[in-house]
């Protein structure tokens, strides 16, 4: 397969003919549309991008300017296939000073307002995903009986938690665990059926109380460790 690149610059409403061997002409460059053809055919206007491939062999292009400018062309010319992976607009796009956050400054400010949520939600950080070093910075807490009661309250949590480990025995009445009063486990509710469920590597954004409702005969078992 050969492969050539060629420019030439056409003055206005001249016909240039070039005299080569190939099945496939593409555009790389051009200053503007022009029209081209191949061989005898009809001349059709093609832009910068564009190519034009034939089933046989030509032995010719003919290239013509419409306007009443010069335009530069770039061509590409080959006998076998040419694969143009640019990404080709037709009109002006807009570009920013990558140190402008000006247009970003909606999406910015929605980010930094929930950016606690993403944070639990995501929970990558080397603090929230390390095993403990040192159990010594853990706390294991119990809480049973009919009560309610905070874990950690707001207050206290000012870095934020991380709830290792939380277990929650549930019956008759039943027994909730929330996070700033939203649920994060419920077990129980049904008279004389215990059950059971626990989460565990559970973030806790700062500020937030980690509290328990319980029943009578229920319990809450908490492995955590406040930042």
């Amino acid at each position: 397969m050969s492969y050539v690149a060629r420019k030439y610059t056409l003055q206005p409403g001249q016909r240039f003919v070039v005299s080569i061997v190939g099945r496939e002409v593409a555009v790389i460059e051009a200053d503007r549309d022009f029209q081209i053809a191949v061989n005898d055919g009809e001349p059709e206007y093609i832009a910068p991008g564009l190519q034009l491939g034939t089933n046989e062999p030509f032995s010719n292009i003919v290239l013509l300017n419409p306007h009443d400018d010069p335009v530069s062309v770039h061509l590409g010319i080959t006998d076998g296939t040419i694969k143009d992976n640019r990404a080709s607009v037709s009109t002006v796009l807009p570009v920013r000073d990558p140190d402008d956050l000006s247009s970003f400054s909606g999406v910015v400010a929605a980010i930094q307002a929930q950016q606690a949520a993403i944070l639990a939600m995501l929970q990558i950080s080397n603090d929230q995903r390390a095993a403990l070093a040192d159990f010594s910075n853990a706390t294991a807490a119990v809480l049973s009986g009919a009560i309610t009661a905070d874990f950690v309250s707001s207050a206290e949590n000012v870095n934020g938690v991380i709830i290792r480990h939380l277990v929650v025995r549930g019956i008759d009445n039943g027994a909730n665990v929330t996070i700033d009063g939203v649920a994060l486990v419920t077990v129980g509710g049904k008279m004389g059926t215990v059950t059971v469920d626990s989460v565990q590597n559970i973030f806790v954004p700062a500020g937030k109380a980690i509290s328990a409702v319980l029943g009578s005969g229920c319990n809450a078992h908490m492995f955590y460790e406040v930042l």
